[in-house]
């Protein structure tokens, strides 16, 4: 644990250098089709409690919206305790970059418990390579940034639940599923996920250990995708309805 808290110190030492870089000018980071999450969070946050968004030009259908509402309203807190909108964004970036690298670096040690080294190399890895750099934040899309925060996360607890069957780590999955809910905004990302975590319990599986073991990880896999569509339905449920009737005219030629 103590080696944990040490390394933890290491990621958010890399952090504050990198977001220190970022916004010395004290800047804002704009995007394009994202907008400025952290300018207003609580305009946003009005918007996204709807599947109606007015102040889109003469308003526009964005049921996706809904599941930017947790992510909106932790900002929405900060913007309440009095944090400017860069000081905002420079703490959301923070706290990403954070847990990319430290996630991935717990996930990491969850194969090579006896070892320091790789994960450290996996955790800064994860921070640093190309397409982290590139695809993911120089594209500036915060449901990829989140995504990729929470990916190793998702990965750690869902591989305690398949593994030992404990609610608590189910639990810690769905805490962690809700949390970044936003990512999810992007339907893609849905199926993705959904298909990392199938690849993670067939890996459970090996070597065989018998159909009595298959069964029992096939059940939880079953439980905790269940569980996970009934903890979303808030938000799926209106997707459902009214996004099919959206893109077909957003489509139609």
């Amino acid at each position: 644990m103590k080696s944990h808290v040490r390394y933890l110190s290491l990621f958010v030492l890399i952090s504050g250098i990198l977001i220190f870089s970022w916004f010395r000018y004290g800047h804002l980071y704009g995007g394009g089709d994202v907008g400025l999450q952290t300018y207003n969070p609580q305009r946003i946050l009005e918007n996204a409690k709807f599947v109606w968004w007015e102040s889109a030009g003469p308003g526009a259908s964005l049921p996706q919206g809904l599941s930017a509402i947790p992510f909106q309203f932790s900002l929405y807190l900060l913007q309440m305790a009095g944090f400017s909108p860069v000081a905002m964004q420079a703490i959301l970036f923070f706290v990403l970059l954070t847990l990319m690298g430290f996630g991935m670096y717990l996930f990491t040690s969850s194969f090579f418990p006896d070892s320091r080294k790789y994960p450290l190399i996996a955790g800064l890895f994860y921070m640093f390579n190309p397409y982290m750099m590139i695809q993911v934040w120089h594209r500036f899309i915060h449901t990829t940034i989140i995504l990729a925060a929470a990916l190793p996360f998702l990965a750690i607890f869902w591989n305690k639940w398949i593994q030992e069957g404990k609610a608590k780590h189910l639990l810690f999955f769905l805490i962690t599923t809700f949390l970044s809910v936003y990512a999810f905004g992007t339907y893609a990302f849905i199926l993705a996920v959904w298909i990392f975590l199938f690849l993670l319990t067939v890996i459970a599986m090996i070597p065989w250990q018998g159909r009595g073991r298959a069964a029992k990880v096939g059940w939880r896999f079953l439980v905790a995708f269940i569980v996970w569509i009934l903890m979303n339905t808030w938000w799926m449920s209106p997707v459902s309805q009214i996004s099919p009737a959206v893109l077909s005219e957003q489509h139609k030629t």
